[in-house]
């Protein structure tokens, strides 16, 4: 299997208003790796990484990663051959990697830096993200991660990883106490919001993230929503 203690970790921008210039941890559940040739990226699941500041999170442990692990290799393998899919080059179920191709930045590179724009460097950007979300919602799948952090341009081509963020259209109910582990500060009372007895609806939170949550440059997914759903 693929060594990577000489990779480095991967970090974003932040999104905060005024914090852009600021690196942050792209995620909460796994380490991102990216080799020196920055064309491959290894997402991984280690409860021990201090990427992810394990003593800081009492309900971080392996068994919530494993979960999560299970569902992004599920779930990324499900779309591998579309064009949005990153093509995974090798999994280590011992070792708990997903190695997939990579561009050496994600979009938020781009969002948030002045001097950048993602119409110049992805003019079909717009469409490509709004035709990735809808046909991944019409294969019965809501992925709720589908911030600009989320996605790549890999030769003119919009591409989105963090597939763990996935759950079916006919099985979008979990339990609360089993995500609690994987929320940050900022996103905490969004689970609450589309919770009821304990039970967290991914349907409800996938709309609102469409209406609300998730930002894009001229802020397109309320319309994608409203294609989608507007006569809910």
């Amino acid at each position: 299997m693929t060594n990577t203690s000489s990779w480095d970790p991967f970090f974003k921008r932040s999104p905060d208003p005024g914090f852009h210039h600021i690196r942050c941890e792209t995620n909460l559940m796994y380490t991102p790796l990216v080799n020196k040739e920055k064309n491959v990226m290894c997402m991984h699941w280690d409860s021990t990484s201090e990427y992810q500041h394990p003593d800081a999170r009492p309900l971080f442990n392996q068994g919530l990663l494993d979960y999560f692990f299970n569902k992004e290799v599920f779930y990324i393998s499900k779309f591998q051959g579309h064009s949005y899919a990153p093509e995974v080059y090798e999994i280590d179920y011992k070792e708990k990697k997903v190695f997939i191709e990579w561009s050496g930045e994600t979009c938020n590179d781009i969002v948030y830096d002045s001097s950048r724009s993602l119409d110049k460097e992805c003019t079909s950007w717009h469409s490509q993200l709004n035709d990735a979300i809808e046909s991944i919602y019409r294969n019965n799948v809501y992925k709720v991660s589908l911030y600009p952090h989320c996605f790549f341009i890999k030769d003119g081509n919009l591409k989105t990883f963090d597939w763990y963020g996935c759950f079916d259209v006919n099985n979008c109910f979990v339990d609360y106490e089993v995500l609690e582990g994987m929320m940050g500060k900022h996103s905490s009372h969004r689970f609450s919001e589309a919770s009821k007895d304990g039970i967290v609806d991914f349907s409800y939170f996938y709309k609102k993230s469409l209406q609300q949550h998730i930002k894009w440059p001229n802020d397109p997914l309320p319309a994608l929503y409203n294609k989608l759903f507007g006569n809910e």
